[in-house]
């Protein structure tokens, strides 16, 4: 009898695991057909971009063909150093920014006619913003003023730096020498030189970069911003200076696109400087 039971209950089990088989089959077909069927099923969709980090692609393709290199072959991590700097202007450092478009406005302003009079593209005073902040100041490498000038170019460039008098923390004498310098500095790296190489030479050095344009075996490649960009002729400090300032560009070319206030005539008359939502922060 026992015997009887035990096969009866065997009997049972088999019948119950060929239909649990038989009905687990068609589903096995289709999660093997697609692997991610049946998972996350009410998972919201990933949402789209906004468009945000196309404007800002677009935008620097216009910068960069105003400051005489190509827009057609940016390389990506150059694009993605400017959208993070944009971002860090619009969080961490949004008070610099908002130095220059509000409390200092009237100051960067009179930079910008000082150095458009000079026949250079005016965003050219956004040097200062990355430089030295827009301030008067004394670095520990005793680099001096808005431009950040070392005793020796400033001295090459007109300024009189002695024990008596400083130059350097003149905004005015100082940015005549800045306009100086670039021009010269254009000259210097040839007629085949863009405006962005010669951004290069400021931060880096003009002999410097001299010196390594020369170890280019391609001559018709030494004069080539992005290609001196991309085999690192250009070192790192001075790729990120430079997308620094193109980022500081192209906010002070749209800023409420990027979330900052575009001063008023009254504002300008009360020094108004306050800031709004971020509400335009640019994203990947």
């Amino acid at each position: 009898m026992g015997r009887l039971f035990q096969h009866h209950n065997r009997t049972i089990e088999i019948t119950t695991a060929v239909l649990v088989a038989s009905l687990m089959a068609p589903c096995a077909k289709w999660i093997l057909a697609d692997p991610q069927a049946g998972r996350h099923e009410h998972k919201p969709a990933t949402p789209t971009n906004s468009g945000k980090s196309d404007f800002l692609q677009e935008e620097l393709k216009a910068l960069i063909t105003d400051f005489g290199v190509s827009a057609n072959n940016i390389p990506a991590d150059f694009v993605e150093k400017v959208r993070r700097w944009a971002r860090l202007y619009q969080t961490r450092d949004r008070d610099e920014m908002e130095r220059v478009l509000g409390a200092k406005h009237k100051e960067f302003e009179a930079v910008r006619q000082q150095v458009a009079g000079a026949n250079l593209p005016p965003e050219l005073a956004f040097v200062t913003l990355v430089e030295s902040h827009f301030q008067i100041r004394i670095s520990r490498a005793g680099n001096v003023g808005l431009w950040q000038f070392t005793r020796d170019t400033a001295r090459r460039n007109g300024l009189k730096v002695n024990a008596d008098v400083d130059e350097r923390m003149d905004p005015r004498k100082s940015t005549t020498a800045a306009c100086q310098y670039f021009s010269r500095l254009q000259r210097h790296l040839g007629p085949d030189s863009s405006l962005m190489l010669a951004l290069a030479a400021y931060n880096m050095g003009p002999g410097r970069l001299k010196e390594r344009m020369k170890q280019v075996e391609d001559p018709s490649h030494r004069h080539d911003f992005w290609y001196l960009y991309r085999v690192r002729v250009l070192p790192a400090v001075t790729r990120t200076h430079i997308a620094r300032l193109m980022a500081a560009i192209l906010i002070g070319r749209q800023p409420e696109r990027f979330g900052f206030k575009t001063l008023t005539s009254s504002d300008l008359k009360t020094g108004s400087s306050a800031g709004v939502p971020l509400t335009a922060i640019v994203s990947r």
